[in-house]
């Protein structure tokens, strides 16, 4: 069964400073007692990368063409710090507080793009593609054995 549970995330602020500390509250909402394997929490930081790629090719009725593209996003995660906040139990509605000190040298943690990978960057935005770009968030997960975890997660700044 679908939504048997949710998990809200609720932090102080939404753009930090390097070394200063992200607080909040993870709120599991269930509708039902789940056995869970673990519920965890994450602070990430992960280049996103977006491409585009002809999926089909096809004609109509008045053979008129069309090219059919599917847009894919990816995250590559260069920096991730997780956080068990519970183990294996029978998980029911319930409230966590959580705590992240972001690393002084957040920003460069950040992969540079310079030399060879900036000018593939410019070359992408010249034919109308999308660079890739760094993002920072904050990730909960319920992992649920057998049936699919629930997660929930928060874009952050990082200023």
């Amino acid at each position: 069964m679908f939504n048997e549970a949710t998990i809200s995330l609720n932090l102080d602020k939404y753009a930090y400073k390097p070394g200063e500390t992200i607080k909040g509250k993870l709120n599991l909402n269930c509708s039902k007692a789940i056995k869970g394997e673990k519920l965890e929490i994450s602070f990430i930081g992960a280049i996103i990368k977006t491409s585009t790629h002809n999926s089909s090719s096809h004609f109509d009725d008045d053979l008129h063409h069309f090219d059919e593209e599917e847009t894919f996003t990816t995250a590559e995660p260069f920096y991730d710090y997780k956080i068990i906040l519970d183990g294996e139990k029978e998980y029911t509605n319930h409230e966590y507080n959580f705590e992240f000190k972001i690393p002084v040298d957040a920003i460069e943690k950040q992969p540079k793009f310079e030399g060879w990978l900036k000018k593939a960057m410019n070359f992408s935005k010249k034919l109308g593609g999308h660079p890739p770009y760094a993002e920072w968030f904050v990730q909960a997960q319920l992992y649920i054995p057998w049936k699919i975890d629930i997660y929930q997660k928060q874009k952050i700044e990082i200023l």
